[in-house]
């Protein structure tokens, strides 16, 4: 076992991410702990604690079935922020918002568009891939 390793195979926000994470980076130096980036999932499994912070990419099914197994077998867990789906006009305004508790990009959708053409008129609309499933 070596500590806590915090998962940067998903494209996440580290540690060492002096504008998100500095209060945190300096309370973890002040106690002494260390905390190892890990480029690799597959070597998350080696480390007593892992930080999963908000990843760009999605976990594909094997992962989160990994980390569901590690968690049953007692390894710790940190998850830090929460998901939130911003919806933007053509010039970049904010028009919608939703903080997402224990749900997937793609399950939105359709409660995103109902909130979103009840206030404007909508022309086109583009998501990233996460959002995509076939009954979108």
């Amino acid at each position: 076992m070596r500590g806590v390793g915090w998962d940067a195979s998903h494209g996440e926000f580290l540690v060492e991410d002096y504008y998100y994470l500095s209060k945190l980076g300096k309370l973890l130096r002040e106690r002494g702990i260390k905390v190892n980036q890990v480029e690799d999932f597959d070597e998350l499994e080696e480390y007593d604690v892992i930080v999963f912070n908000y990843p760009e990419e999605e976990f594909e099914k094997k992962e989160v079935e990994r980390i569901e197994k590690w968690l049953s077998k007692g390894k710790r867990n940190v998850e830090i922020g929460k998901n939130i789906s911003i919806t933007t006009d053509q010039y970049g305004l904010i028009i919608d918002y939703h903080i997402m508790e224990n749900e997937t990009d793609s399950q939105i959708v359709i409660s995103t568009k109902n909130r979103v053409l009840a206030l404007h008129k909508v022309y086109s609309w583009s998501f990233d891939k996460g959002f995509w499933k076939k009954t979108n």
